[in-house]
């Protein structure tokens, strides 16, 4: 429990649908929530000029309360949930992204198609159909790697520069391969001594140096990472610290050249199995047609929002963003693919779902960006609306569960035996949470499930101090369901 109050309380404002029986019974759950939620949030240790954002409703919008929920805030990752719910929406749950392998003469053309869960693995099979599927004696002269299909930057222009060195701000190009990323491990060793570094895959410890200046300490001291990798040389410097006998710690950095580690990969698997090919290129537009000999698809749009909004995945998300632009009707050759899947996200969820394009801004399909702006009312309407839409089974099912799956499996479940299903989203400074709160033995799409958003901006607390503010504004909104039923 929070015991430092350095906010005053500020009395909450709320409103009730018109219609409701006994609406002033009604009235009495929700004047008890005012008084709650603006205790919690008096006397939550976070700083006194924190913005906090709350909006709530039925999906039948009998009920609806908000504390500045109609004010713009920086959303974090709950920004997947606009671009996974346009992706579902306007390319449908059986969608698949392809790779594919023309022969075309003496050449191999290895198109990619935007799978973000390709792998050397992957790459692997298709070398093996490539060789089995290629007419006897044929030779092939030049390997074409065709990387075309997203246009534009892989970089976010909207990206703050130590994410983009970070694997969880990998480039997103069309032919990703292996998560676009270099994993680390970083293991304590005994005090005194530097972490010990190894590579995930034990070639790339050939195409990198280390710069580790970690170290190993004692339990009283504080544990702390960096983690950069140098542009102009292919150098990661490692600073930090761990505690000795602590587990080790999973890192990673995004890959430098992309294409040219796809276009690598592919040509050695080729010559793993016998065939050597003397020239390779890459494009990074469309290049040429011809027979394919080979080609992987990527599980279905359904299973990648999954992994989207359950791990929230910043390069699943950026990939269905551009996916989103390559299926816009409206495509100009001076936009990126990226700015088109933007344009995209807000025209479909107008045409779907009736969002005013005009009352939220998005610069990317993760989060990552500070300059996206989303009201806590916006995710509400968002949710409200998918829950009614074709596609809500999907939608609903990619979204973490409360003390079970994903980002939330490590929260503490509701006494009440309510189930949440929601999104969550954290930067430094930063955190929200959007989703449902489903009463016990009901179904999500129930018209008593409550559509809630809560979002914090401008604080210095830490993580975990901001998640246990909101697990207390959570567990006040389920109050408030359980003072609705016991009338």
């Amino acid at each position: 429990m929070f015991i430092a109050p350095r906010v005053s309380i500020t009395i909450l404002s709320f409103s009730i649908a018109v219609g409701l029986s006994p609406a002033a019974a009604y009235g009495d759950c929700l004047t008890s929530l005012d008084t709650d939620l603006a205790q919690i949030i008096a006397t939550a240790d976070i700083s006194s000029y924190a913005s906090w954002g709350i909006a709530l409703s039925t999906l039948d919008h009998t009920l609806t309360y908000q504390y500045q929920g109609d004010r713009a805030f920086v959303p974090a990752s709950n920004v997947k949930l606009f671009t996974t719910a346009a992706a579902l929406l306007d390319l449908g749950a059986s969608w698949q992204a392809t790779t594919q392998v023309y022969w075309n003469r003496d050449r191999l053309i290895l198109r990619g198609g935007g799978d973000p869960t390709l792998t050397g693995e992957d790459l692997n099979d298709l070398a093996i159909q490539t060789i089995q599927n290629l007419p006897e004696s044929t030779e092939i002269d030049h390997l074409v790697l065709d990387d075309g299909y997203f246009q534009g930057d892989t970089i976010d222009p909207h990206w703050e520069w130590e994410d983009t060195q970070a694997g969880y701000g990998a480039p997103v190009n069309a032919t990703i391969v292996d998560r676009n990323a270099v994993p680390l491990t970083l293991v304590p060793q005994r005090v005194g001594r530097s972490l010990a570094v190894r590579f995930e895959r034990p070639e790339d410890a050939d195409r990198w140096i280390v710069e580790n200046q970690s170290r190993s300490v004692a339990e009283s001291e504080p544990e702390w990472l960096e983690v950069e990798r140098d542009w102009r040389s292919n150098t990661i410097a490692i600073r930090g610290q761990l505690i000795s006998g602590a587990p080790s710690e999973p890192v990673a950095v995004s890959m430098p050249d992309p294409a040219g580690y796809a276009l690598s990969e592919f040509h050695q698997a080729l010559s793993d199995h016998g065939l050597s090919i003397p020239e390779t290129t890459i494009h990074n537009a469309a290049f040429g047609v011809g027979t394919v000999v080979a080609f992987q698809t990527s599980p279905p749009i359904a299973e990648l929002i999954t992994t989207t909004n359950q791990d929230s995945d910043n390069l699943f998300a950026e990939a269905l963003l551009r996916h989103l632009g390559t299926n816009s009707p409206e495509a100009r050759s001076d936009q990126t693919t990226r700015d088109r899947g933007l344009q995209q996200v807000r025209d479909v969820l107008q045409r779907e779902l009736n969002l005013d394009p005009d009352r939220y801004r998005i610069q990317d399909g993760s989060g990552l960006s500070r300059q996206n702006s989303i009201a806590p009312e916006l995710f509400v309407s968002l949710l409200q609306a998918m829950a009614s839409s074709a596609a809500a089974s999907p939608f609903i099912a990619s979204l973490p569960v409360l003390g079970e799956s994903g980002t939330l499996a490590s929260w503490t479940p509701l006494t009440s035996g309510a189930i949440v299903r929601a999104k969550t989203g954290s930067m430094t400074g930063i955190y929200a949470l959007s989703g449902y709160l489903t009463p016990p033995g009901h179904a999500t799409q129930s018209p008593n499930t409550i559509a809630f958003s809560i979002i914090i901006n401008h604080s210095d607390a830490s993580y975990r101090v901001m998640q246990a503010a909101v697990a207390d504004l959570l567990m006040q909104i389920d109050q408030l369901q359980r003072c609705r039923r016991s009338l």
